[in-house]
């Protein structure tokens, strides 16, 4: 559509178009939703607070310091992954 003046007389075509538009969005988000999702694989790699120290340039009794307020104020992901056995 261009961004000329609309006269009254132009509506039905305008509203045609947008008809048009919209259909075809539609018809788009619907063979998206069809399509078979594609599962990622999970990249995550948890990494021990030395190598976030050495990563960061953060003293290491800093991080140890961060991670002991975490647990104080109860991370639920952080108590996840100590139940898994990726942290002390």
């Amino acid at each position: 559509m261009s961004n000329e003046p609309l006269t009254f007389n132009d509506l039905p075509q305008v509203i045609a178009e947008l008809r048009d538009e919209v259909s075809g969005m539609k018809a788009l988000l619907l063979n998206l939703q069809n399509k078979p999702t594609q599962q990622r694989e999970n990249r995550h790699r948890p990494v021990t607070p030395e190598q976030v120290a050495e990563y960061t340039n953060i003293p290491l009794a800093t991080i140890y310091q961060k991670l002991a307020e975490t647990r104080e104020q109860g991370n639920p992901r952080l108590q996840t992954r100590q139940a898994m056995g990726h942290l002390p």
